[in-house]
């Protein structure tokens, strides 16, 4: 579950900076959709992103994968450490054949897929991986710490950031 003040702060500083207002049930919208799926940490390392690499306000899904990878990199993720895998995972281990490996990881991911795709409408819960597995496509990204100083950094130099405390 995301921090709903840091939510509602970033949203805002998202919808500021793309000069794209949202409405109030939309905020509600986008809360329950982003933290069906990302923590608080994820969701300020999709801002950051969203910051960093958009040039129009970013779909809840562009901002999700940024973090999290495509279904298909999830997928990839899963089939490479088959010993913690999330509900989805496990359902498509469970779909992959008995052909040789290169078959039964086709197969594995093509379910995945599938079964990603009911999560998403259905129960998005069902998505998240371990935590061993996602610090493995972490390694390289900086500390949420470092993020926000590039961030304000950043806004800095465009002039769009006071200090005010």
């Amino acid at each position: 579950m995301i921090d709903k003040q840091l939510f509602s702060e970033e949203l805002k500083s998202l919808s500021e900076w793309f000069k794209h207002p949202i409405a109030d049930d939309m905020k509600a919208r986008l809360y329950l959709i982003f933290s069906a799926e990302l923590s608080t940490n994820e969701f300020k390392k999709a801002v950051f992103w969203a910051f960093r690499s958009s040039r129009f306000f970013p779909a809840p899904s562009e901002m999700i994968e940024s973090v999290l990878g495509t279904i298909e990199d999830r997928a990839v993720l899963q089939w490479a450490n088959r010993k913690r895998l999330s509900p989805v995972g496990a359902k498509a281990m469970a779909s992959r054949g008995n052909g040789d490996e290169d078959a039964q990881k086709r197969e594995f991911i093509k379910a995945y897929k599938a079964y990603a795709k009911e999560a998403i409408i259905s129960n998005p819960s069902e998505l998240k991986m371990p935590e061993a597995i996602l610090s493995l496509e972490s390694n390289n990204r900086p500390s949420i710490e470092e993020q926000d100083r590039l961030h304000i950094e950043f806004l800095k130099s465009r002039g769009l950031y006071e200090n005010v405390s």
